[in-house]
C-alpha cells in the first residue's frame, strides 16, 4: 500500500508527530532544494516498498500558524540551518534527525528506528548506558554497539562539537564587591 507526503500545518502538527512512527520534512515554499527533495520522497511513497504505519509529512517552515510547534521545539529547531531538515518521531519525541535529502539516507535512519535500534531517543541499551556511566572516560570507549551502530548520542559520551563555554562568574554578595569581609551570623556558634 502507497502512502502519501501530508502537508502537516498548525492545526496537524500534533497529531500527526505523536502518531507512532512519522517522518516529518521541514522546508521552505522558495526553497529549490526543499522542492527536489519533495518531489524524491513524493516518487518513493507511491511505491510500495513503505514500511506499515510509517506516516511521512512536510512542513513549510514560512507559513503561518506554527508558533506552537515552534515553540515546543525550540531545543533542536534552533540548530537547523540547512534546509530540507528531516525528523523522526516516535509518539511525539523526536528520535532521529538529519539534513538534506536522499531515499537511501532516509531508509537506512527509518531502518535503524524500526528496528529500535536508534540512539537518539530513550531507548539506547541498559547495558551500554551501564558501561557508559562507570567509566571514567567516556570519550576513550569504541564508538560501537552490538547491533552495529557506529554513532551514539553526545550527550552520553560527553563530547560536544560546539566550543566550551566560560562558567558564568561566581556570585559576589554587595559586601564582597565593596571588599569588605563577609557579615559574621550570630546563628552560627563559632565552635564549629
Amino acid at each position: 500500500m502507497a502512502s502519501s507526503l501530508e502537508l502537516i500545518d498548525g492545526q496537524s502538527w500534533r497529531e500527526f508527530t505523536q502518531s507512532g512512527i512519522a517522518v516529518l520534512m521541514l522546508g521552505k515554499t522558495d526553497c529549490e532544494a526543499c522542492a527536489r527533495w519533495t518531489d524524491e520522497l513524493t516518487a518513493y511513497l507511491a511505491g510500495d516498498a513503505i514500511a506499515p504505519g510509517v506516516r511521512f509529512g512536510k512542513m513549510l517552515l514560512d507559513q503561518k500558524g506554527l508558533t506552537d510547534f515552534k515553540r515546543e521545539h525550540a531545543s533542536w529547531l534552533k540548530e537547523v540551518d540547512v534546509l530540507p531538515f528531516n525528523v523522526i518521531f516516535r509518539d511525539g519525541q523526536v528520535i532521529k534527525t538529519f539534513a538534506g535529502s536522499g531515499i537511501e539516507r532516509l531508509t537506512n535512519r527509518l531502518s535503524h528506528v524500526l528496528a529500535g535500534l536508534d540512539t537518539q531517543g530513550p531507548e539506547v541499551s541498559k547495558p551500554l548506558l551501564k558501561r557508559l556511566n562507570s567509566c571514567k572516560n567516556p570519550s576513550s570507549l569504541p564508538l560501537y554497539h552490538p547491533a552495529g551502530l557506529t554513532h551514539f548520542p553526545a550527550s552520553l559520551l560527553q563530547r560536544s562539537t560546539r566550543a566550551p563555554q566560560p562558567y558564568p562568574p561566581p556570585h559576589r554578595s554587595k559586601r564582597a564587591a565593596a571588599g569588605l569581609s563577609p557579615k559574621k551570623h550570630s546563628s552560627i556558634s563559632e565552635s564549629c
